[in-house]
């Protein structure tokens, strides 16, 4: 049975995300600063990067953290991302 285009979407948008936090493992990065760059090949916005990271989080693909001096979050790949994104 086909996934809905809404579904498909979502998985796109995480496995690009994961994607790109794969490629660089040694920075945290934003859920705007990795949209912008997804920019170059899709059309994800702010809100469904952030919800994949948060999605990718729950996964334990992804780890969160938050600024000391304010709100921002910042998500980095974990082992368990670089293994899911190796064997994928």
């Amino acid at each position: 049975m086909p996934l809905p285009d809404q579904q498909a979407r979502r998985e796109d948008c995480r496995r690009a995300v994961r994607a790109h936090l794969y490629a660089r493992p040694a920075i945290s990065q934003t859920a705007s600063t990795i949209c912008r760059l997804l920019r170059l090949e899709h059309d994800f916005d702010e809100a469904e990067v952030s919800a994949a990271c948060e999605f990718l989080v729950g996964l334990s693909h992804v780890s969160s953290s938050k600024d000391p001096l304010g709100a921002t979050v910042y998500y980095k790949i974990t082992t368990e991302g670089i293994l899911a994104e190796e064997r994928a």
